[in-house]
């Protein structure tokens, strides 16, 4: 609990046999969640077993791609605020309550990794990381003009917040099961006009696994669909697609 409020920890899992059982625990041990839904996307090796010696409830999503695994793992969620986090060990458990501090006077509180002071030694030693990071400050920046919204640094940190009530009103217009789901959700809390606010998060190195966008290829790849989905929905929203219940 938060201030009587419930918490509830979303996690997608792809095969993270390797770290789930430890992020799980971890969360457990160094936030106040409720409760943690941890959603198997299809995974072949050991997660399913590996989620099961914990106390998350285990759900199933089979339509592949990471913004399906979340998409149901949000309407899972029970909590008065729901938080999304990664099963990777990108991010420590205990800035979990750093954004709950926002929470007083935000409904919406995204994570960004664009801070280098921030950033575990190493890891900008990637090419491919450091051009991930600008890729996705670009990307931000351009939402950010497009929508006329808050200052906006990290279009694809999957640690963020949102208050129940928030959820709700943006979550039928949910449309994009794949990596650039993130892009999608804020997107549709700046239309819905969601008190926004955005958090500079530590960023830590992986501890198994391998990236959901690996390559350059696909670092560019998930890059472009970011853009175009973010045109589409201004354009939508010009023609007054979006209705929003207050």
């Amino acid at each position: 609990m938060w201030k009587n409020e419930k918490i509830s920890v979303v996690i997608p899992a792809h095969n993270e046999e390797e770290t789930v059982r430890e992020i799980v625990e971890e969360v457990f041990r160094e936030a106040p969640v409720d409760e943690v839904v941890v959603v198997d996307n299809n995974s072949i090796d050991g997660t399913a077993e590996e989620i099961k010696k914990t106390k998350a409830r285990l759900v199933f999503e089979e339509k592949k791609g990471y913004g399906n695994a979340l998409i149901k793992g949000l309407a899972e969620a029970t909590g008065d605020l729901v938080m999304l986090f990664d099963a990777d060990g990108n991010f420590p458990a205990k800035d979990i309550r750093k954004l709950l501090e926002y929470s007083d006077d935000f409904d919406f509180v995204k994570g960004t990794r664009a801070r280098k002071e921030l950033t575990e030694k190493g890891i900008y030693d990637s090419l491919t990381t450091r051009i991930g990071i600008l890729a996705n400050v670009v990307v931000a920046k351009f939402q950010q003009f497009l929508f006329r919204g808050p200052a906006l640094t990290d279009a694809g940190c999957t640690l963020r917040l949102i208050r129940r009530k928030s959820l709700k009103k943006i979550m039928p217009y949910f449309t994009v099961g794949g990596g650039h789901f993130l892009v999608d959700m804020t997107n549709l809390a700046m239309l819905a006009k969601i008190k926004t606010v955005e958090v500079p998060v530590l960023f830590t190195k992986r501890r198994g696994g391998k990236s959901k966008h690996g390559s350059f290829r696909g670092l560019a790849k998930i890059a472009v669909a970011m853009v175009l989905h973010t045109i589409k929905q201004r354009l939508l929203s010009l023609f007054g697609y979006y209705k929003f219940d207050q």
